[in-house]
């Protein structure tokens, strides 16, 4: 038999795509022109597109069943994908099957106690979703999942649906998906940091794989991801179960979602497919392992202020900190002298050219190196010598400090309301 080269590509006749990367990753998913995963798969990392499979005991476990993490054997070919492993006593099959009557994918496979003693487990499966022209997705995922419109239904047999619909025209068509468990979901995530939070970059178990559920809110901010948590399972020993989530696209759904939609359900749940038990045996192809996935993160200590005027001198331009970050604004540049300048210490991230004021904390300060502290986006006013910076919406108590001629001494502070909770984004000029 011939070696596959990867991704390795298989279809259905109703168009779906997938391509599968060699660690069992997904690397893509789409219908023609439409791309449904944000982030593609790697062989480095994996992707977000995974199912998790955790146990319940004194604390929660966790682990990928893709990926370079997951514990199992992959087999890929142009039929499918399938992987077979075990990982604390629990022996697990998973499979990928495309339908033919219809565009659905399934994820289905079997769970078997290996162990002595009974076993309570649950099983999550992250979806990153798009539904956009793959040049749209690449050029900006944020700005597309702002268009990402979710909708939490309730399923009489499945229990929690998502109804997904790209709202962004794509050539006249919103793409709309339902994504849904074969058994029956207890809750779900609508967004990234509902699943992963800040864990998962610092190599933490996402916090929302941590928690017995997930949040069970329809939080649609710029990580846009259909996450679906099944109900518990309570394995004996020798004991096996099958367990299966679905995902059913419709190239154009012209109106939003509704209680209407759950028929999609059914019609997932009628697919021949759906009713085939999960194969039982699995070839291999190789293990998911890799280098960088079979070592830990390199802990580091982040270095002093001492240590870092040592190394790279006082003269830092565009500092970005995190942790109570030191920001001066000026707030009214009308006045005769500099303005009104502002402090504000919040504990959001500074990113490239934003800060975040919904944790905004009131203080009063005599000095201020402005140098050190602000990061500019590089439009600079002469007179003031400010820089003007984007201000993201959220609110906030700051305070208002008179400026001296040397725009460092600061005096007459009185409080002011800062409130930024529209839609807009706020050019504030920022004292350099």
């Amino acid at each position: 038999m011939t070696p596959h080269v990867f991704p390795v590509r298989f279809e259905s006749p109703s168009g779906l795509v997938v391509q599968v990367n060699a660690n069992g990753s997904i690397r893509r998913l789409d219908h023609r022109d439409v791309i449904f995963n944000l982030f593609l798969g790697s062989e480095v990392e994996g992707g977000p597109t995974n199912l998790y499979l955790r146990r319940h005991a004194a604390s929660i476990e966790c682990v990928p069943l893709l990926g370079p993490r997951s514990p199992g054997a992959v087999c890929v070919d142009e039929h499918g994908l399938a992987v077979r492993g075990e990982w604390n006593g629990v022996a697990f099959t998973l499979s990928l099957t495309l339908a033919r009557s219809a565009p659905v994918w399934l994820w289905r496979g079997t769970l078997e106690n290996k162990g002595a003693d009974p076993v309570l487990v649950d099983l999550v499966y992250s979806q990153d979703l798009a539904l956009a022209p793959y040049g749209a997705v690449r050029m900006n995922e944020y700005y597309v999942s702002q268009y990402v419109d979710y909708t939490p239904l309730a399923h009489s047999r499945c229990g929690h649906v998502l109804a997904v619909r790209q709202n962004l025209a794509v050539g006249a068509r919103n793409p709309w998906v339902m994504i849904g468990s074969l058994r029956r979901a207890v809750s779900f995530a609508t967004d990234a940091l509902d699943l992963h939070g800040l864990a998962t970059r610092a190599g933490e178990l996402a916090a929302g794989l941590s928690a017995p559920t997930l949040a069970g809110r329809r939080r649609q901010h710029e990580h846009s991801m259909a996450v679906i948590q099944d109900a518990p399972l309570r394995l004996e020993r020798g004991t096996t179960v099958d367990y299966g989530f679905f995902g059913w696209f419709e190239e154009h759904h012209a109106t939003a979602s509704s209680p209407a939609d759950l028929a999609f359900a059914d019609r997932a749940l009628a697919v021949a497919e759906a009713e085939d038990r999960a194969p039982s045996r699995v070839e291999k192809n190789g293990g998911a392992a890799t280098l960088f996935s079979s070592r830990p993160l390199l802990n580091t200590l982040d270095l002093t202020e001492a240590e870092i005027t040592d190394w790279f001198g006082r003269d830092l331009r565009h500092v970005e900190r995190e942790d109570h970050v030191a920001v001066v604004v000026l707030v009214e540049a009308r006045l005769e002298d500099s303005g009104d300048l502002v402090r504000l210490d919040h504990d959001v991230r500074l990113s490239r050219d934003r800060i975040d004021l919904v944790h905004v904390r009131r203080h009063h300060v005599d000095r201020v190196d402005a140098r050190r502290h602000v990061q500019p986006l590089g439009e600079f006013g002469a007179e003031h010598g400010a820089a003007m910076l984007a201000v993201e919406r959220g609110e906030g108590e700051v305070t208002g400090l008179r400026v001296g001629s040397d725009r460092r001494r600061l005096r007459d502070a009185r409080p002011i309301g800062l409130k930024t909770e529209d839609e807009r984004v706020l050019p504030i000029p920022v004292m350099v």
